[in-house]
């Protein structure tokens, strides 16, 4: 018997995959939703540390593609933008939370 290590494996649900196929660019959601999973998964929780900025160098895309790709998972609320900011507002972190559909 071969056991594989399941930490590389990305996936999601069908009704999240089902959730995104009403919109002409599903899948620049779908593949920024495995990006942040796979961020996610490096920093072992369901918030991950990923500006904009860096999710798009990672991957390869501009503002626009990327902001049309990120805008699908809010509104579908697959992702939130979560701001911890200081006592005295002041930005510290800004972490994107992850969330699944599961009906």
């Amino acid at each position: 018997m071969q056991y594989h290590d399941i930490d590389k494996i990305v996936s999601t649900t069908h009704d999240t995959v089902n959730a995104l196929l009403e919109y002409k660019n599903w899948p620049d959601a779908l593949a920024l939703y495995f990006r942040y999973i796979q961020q996610r998964k490096m920093q072992g929780n369901n918030q991950t540390l990923s500006s904009s900025r860096f999710m798009m160098k990672a991957m390869w895309w501009g503002k626009d593609r990327f902001q049309k790709a990120k805008n699908i998972l809010k509104e579908k609320k697959l992702v939130e933008d979560i701001v911890k900011k200081s006592e005295y507002g002041r930005v510290e972190w800004w972490y994107i939370k992850l969330n699944f559909v599961i009906n």
